[in-house]
């Protein structure tokens, strides 16, 4: 083989790999929005009240959200957990500086809530509206 068709096969593989290269290459179609999002202010009204008012607001949430978890209904059951993640925030303190010792079992219901509409898992739901009235009955017999 002669050193001129060694050198036009270097050359047509060059060529050759070249193009596949290019064809690799990504392309982007249209416009990317760069613009940042409006930053929104959103207010939340805490709720007040005493620890059994809390959490019989809580309570309150809770009824019925096994059933908004199981019939897809994600709005409502979010709208619920926000009710009772905002109650929670209150009576926190509240239980913290009282002299009862049912914190963990609150915190524990409050979990089970929150699982159970982010995971959606109606049993979750259940399972603490079947505790909480249990603790509202502790609290009323603690004082």
């Amino acid at each position: 083989m002669r050193l001129s068709t060694k050198k036009k096969i270097a050359e047509s593989c060059s060529i050759v790999a070249l193009l596949v290269l290019a064809g690799c290459s990504t392309t982007i179609v249209g416009s990317a929005d760069t613009t940042a999002p409006v930053k929104i202010n959103v207010t939340t009204t805490l709720p007040i009240g005493t620890a059994e008012e809390l959490l019989t607001n809580i309570l309150e949430a809770t009824n019925g959200l096994g059933d908004a978890i199981a019939s897809g209904d994600t709005k409502t059951a979010k709208l619920r957990l926000n009710d009772v993640l905002a109650n929670w925030e209150v009576l926190k303190p509240q239980i913290k500086d009282s002299s009862l010792d049912i914190f963990s079992d609150i915190e524990r219901m409050v979990g089970l809530i929150t699982s159970a509409v982010e995971r959606k898992r109606p049993a979750d739901a259940d399972k603490a509206l079947r505790y909480l009235p249990l603790i509202v009955a502790a609290i009323d017999d603690l004082n």
